[in-house]
């Protein structure tokens, strides 16, 4: 290869042309688009070094507010999020003169949380970006993308006509009660929506998975079309909502039971302001639970009643504990009836337990003692 045509020696030359550029620019006293167009130039290489950015960007800053007409003009141009940075330091008085790069990015970064507190979603989405792109070391470099990501999420709600969201209206069942969810419709704007369903009934898949002392369950898919008002009008920043009723049929055998729900709204039409939307309207899935009404009593403390069903061999509280251990007491629940299984024995019921909770299927003991060991959890 020619040494003239070395790609090294092509990135060193375009370094040194770029810091040619920046110290002519910035020796001449006026202020035109013209030198601002070089300097421009090295903030949008992208083979430009970190280092050279930000005293480019420094250099900018010190230009005064003067060169702000410009920068927003090629932040309209280029999109860049540096320029939008660069207007935020241009429209804030300096009041340090030495420079912490910690405090400095700290401060427009709290000035982005501010923004998202105003709703003001896609400035603070802009700040956050510009910082991420100019360092990526910062000690609160986590809690940035942890907060962009939330900002994001928020920004697109905020631009949704509408909202959607179903709960239960109780955290369990029993078998003689009357299973129900709630369907709600949010108008997310100011002006009046009106929404027109054309089949005159929601559409529900409902998954029913029932699991029995023995260890066994079983899985049924079955549609249901209830009834809904063909017509329904909503208020700026109102909820619209409805009952929703599932259909529970008699159990011979004692069991613990899961209905999860999906909902739609097919073929609806969303009038605001005189046109015609045709959105896809549905609702997150929505988990029913149920298990007789003598076992309630587990919800309580499960984690306890779990542990305590192992002692004491007692298999039904074992069975309907163990659906509502939460996820931080997974391990410890596992961890558990795996070193106390000499006692328990390994019934079909118990192995069925081990293999919701870790997805493994080992027929003796010693190897589920031996899987154990391969995770080296701590007891608690």
């Amino acid at each position: 290869m020619n040494f003239w045509q070395s790609p090294l020696l092509i990135s060193f030359i375009k370094k040194i042309t770029n810091i040619f550029i920046l110290t002519l620019c910035l020796s001449a006293q006026e202020v035109n688009e013209g030198r601002l167009l070089s300097l421009f130039s090295v903030l949008e290489d992208k083979n430009t070094d970190k280092n050279l950015q930000n005293e480019t960007i420094k250099r900018i800053v010190n230009l005064g507010k003067s060169v702000k007409p410009y920068i927003e003009k090629r932040l309209t141009t280029t999109q860049n999020p540096l320029y939008f940075y660069i207007i935020q330091q241009l429209s804030q008085k300096k009041t340090k003169t030495k420079w912490e790069k910690n405090d400095h990015f700290l401060q427009h970064y709290q000035q982005a949380l501010d923004f998202a507190k105003q709703t003001k979603y896609e400035e603070a989405s802009k700040i956050i970006k510009a910082i991420l792109l100019l360092e990526k070391n910062l000690p609160f470099q986590n809690q940035m993308e942890k907060s962009l990501k939330t900002i994001e999420r928020k920004q697109k709600i905020k631009n949704q006509v509408i909202i959607t969201k179903s709960y239960t209206t109780a955290k369990y069942y029993s078998f003689k009660d009357k299973l129900n969810f709630i369907i709600a419709i949010k108008n997310n704007g100011f002006k009046p929506i009106t929404i027109i369903c054309g089949k005159k009934h929601l559409d529900l898949k409902i998954t029913s998975t029932k699991f029995f002392l023995s260890g066994d369950n079983r899985t049924d898919i079955t549609t249901k079309t209830p009834k809904i008002d063909e017509r329904m009008t909503i208020k700026g920043g109102e909820w619209w909502k409805a009952e929703v009723n599932i259909p529970q049929k008699f159990l011979k055998k004692e069991c613990y039971q899961e209905f999860e729900v999906e909902t739609q709204i097919k073929l609806a039409t969303l009038q605001k302001a005189g046109k015609n939307h045709f959105p896809k309207i549905e609702f997150p899935k929505v988990t029913i639970k149920v298990l007789p009404k003598k076992y309630h009593v587990v919800m309580a403390n499960p984690i306890a009643y779990f542990k305590g069903a192992v002692i004491k061999n007692y298999s039904q509280v074992l069975f309907y504990s163990s659906f509502f251990i939460k996820n931080k007491n997974l391990k410890p629940a596992i961890s558990y009836l795996i070193n106390n299984l000499e006692s328990v024995s390994l019934s079909s019921l118990v192995k069925s337990i081990l293999v919701r909770f870790t997805n493994q299927n080992h027929s003796t003991i010693q190897r589920w003692k031996n899987w154990l060991r391969a995770r080296n959890w701590k007891q608690k």
